[in-house]
């Protein structure tokens, strides 16, 4: 079976999508995360509103002997253990469209600083091999369930509010990309879903990252990433280019350069406003300042220490196939049915 994930586009920024854990099903509010592999649900003893209450589920498990984890974010730190119930996918009115798992394993968050009020879970949709040991994530233990039809989940992003987000559990929506124009890349390291990346263009020029003598490069779509990040190296020497403020009229601003991925030998490319943001100055709206956001973020992992990430601003850009069973990832261009919506900058006296 397939089973449709419909996501809440917030802002372009956030994409959410409902869960149901226990018996009877409470929803909770969940960012499926392709950039980590643990599942992370909200207790009550986390936050009384807005959380999974355990008390209230007559299938919830809590282990004889509790696995006690901390994990540190850069926004902060959760503390929690793990334990098991049922858990819904897709829609509880109707079970042609939905997918139940029993005894599910799952984080239980009791301490935390990293959830707002907006989120009650993160589910990680990596490979097993990044989860705590013992734990098997989520998509794991779907295609351990022998129901899907397909080892795969597949990815369309809006980039308009109005325009419902979606993630395909075991295939994809053909209506969502151009399926001509899709192309596959192995995946190289099995804790991201990382691929390799020949080179990084802008303007047509070589940034030389990936070029030079004794490169690794690599690169993964993470739906837990708003916007694009490199190693700090890199984008130490990236912004020493091209990260300068600089003043932008309306017009200038969608005249700059597209930042372009080298994936084994295709070009990807990302508009100026995917990877630059303006400042709008308060004395005259057409003019302001321009920056770039890309972020940086660095991995200590083997193998994938010079890895890049491509975030939501890409992954709207670009359908987004995770093959599971033949460890592959697919990009096509996505099909965008709404004008693109562009975010609301903030004001600044100029």
């Amino acid at each position: 079976m397939q089973v449709r994930e419909t996501l809440e586009n917030q802002n372009n920024m956030v994409y959410m999508g409902d869960l149901y854990i226990g018996s009877p099903a409470q929803a909770i509010r969940a960012i499926f995360d392709t950039g980590s592999a643990n599942p992370w649900i909200l207790s009550k003893t986390a936050r009384a509103e807005h959380s999974f209450d355990q008390t209230k589920s007559t299938t919830f498990k809590d282990p004889s002997t509790k696995q006690w984890t901390s994990i540190h974010f850069g926004s902060g730190t959760l503390r929690g253990y793990f334990a098991s119930d049922t858990v819904l996918l897709g829609d509880p009115q109707n079970t042609e469209h939905a997918l139940t798992l029993p005894s599910w394993n799952f984080g239980l968050v009791t301490e935390n600083s990293v959830f707002d009020k907006s989120f009650d879970a993160i589910i990680g949709m990596a490979y097993k091999e990044f989860a705590e040991e013992g734990v098997t994530p989520f998509f794991e233990a779907l295609r351990s369930s022998g129901k899907l039809a397909k080892e795969m989940h597949s990815w369309y992003l809006s980039l308009n509010p109005d325009d419902q987000s979606e993630i395909m559990m075991g295939g994809w929506n053909e209506d969502r990309f151009r399926k001509e124009l899709l192309v596959w890349h192995p995946v190289v390291n099995k804790r991201f879903w990382a691929v390799k990346l020949d080179d990084i263009k802008v303007n047509g020029v070589s940034t030389g990252f990936c070029t030079r003598t004794g490169a690794n490069c690599t690169i993964a779509p993470d739906s837990g990433t708003s916007l694009l990040t490199f190693p700090q190296k890199a984008l130490t020497e990236f912004n020493q280019q091209y990260g300068d403020s600089v003043d932008c009229s309306e017009s200038e601003f969608t005249s700059f350069p597209d930042l372009v991925y080298v994936i084994r030998g295709v070009e990807y490319r990302v508009p100026p406003h995917h990877w630059i943001d303006r400042t709008v100055s308060k004395a005259d709206s057409t003019q302001g300042t321009c920056k770039s956001n890309v972020k940086s973020l660095d991995t200590e992992y083997e193998g994938i220490e010079e890895m890049f990430i491509l975030g939501d601003a890409f992954m709207q850009l670009f359908y987004t196939i995770h093959d599971a069973e033949h460890d592959r990832v697919g990009f096509a261009p996505a099909i965008h049915n709404h004008t693109e919506v562009l975010k609301v900058y903030d004001t600044a006296d100029q």
